[in-house]
């Protein structure tokens, strides 16, 4: 199974992986558009989104997620003090988790394996 990861840093991709474990395939990208192409390309199996205070368009990239088949779930890991709403991101089409950073890894292990269900 193939992991997006749009995140700035390294922390991140390192921190599914590890909550992962062996079996998945992590890649990481550190641009909007970057991410948008590589969804568009080849659509992974999850995509996981660092939010930062960058104002882009969040609803898009979950919009083009919610209409691949299959359908291409995503969780959102906010370092900003905003919810989903504040962000652009409700209603959270398709399938979609959002979390605030830092979440314990435990948390993040089990929103992963959820969303990949």
């Amino acid at each position: 199974m193939r992991i997006l990861v749009l995140d700035e840093g390294r922390l991140l991709p390192w921190l599914v992986a590890r909550a992962l474990g062996p079996g998945y395939e992590v890649e990481e990208v550190n641009g909007f558009e970057r991410a948008i192409a590589r969804i568009g390309e080849s659509p992974p199996d999850l995509v996981v989104v660092g939010l930062t205070p960058a104002r882009l368009p969040w609803w898009d990239l979950q919009h083009l997620c919610a209409t691949q088949r299959p359908v291409v779930p995503v969780l959102y890991e906010s370092c900003v003090d905003a919810g989903p709403e504040e962000l652009g991101l409700t209603p959270l089409e398709g399938r979609a988790d959002f979390l605030v950073k830092p979440a314990p890894s435990t948390v993040l292990g089990s929103a992963l394996r959820r969303l990949l269900g």
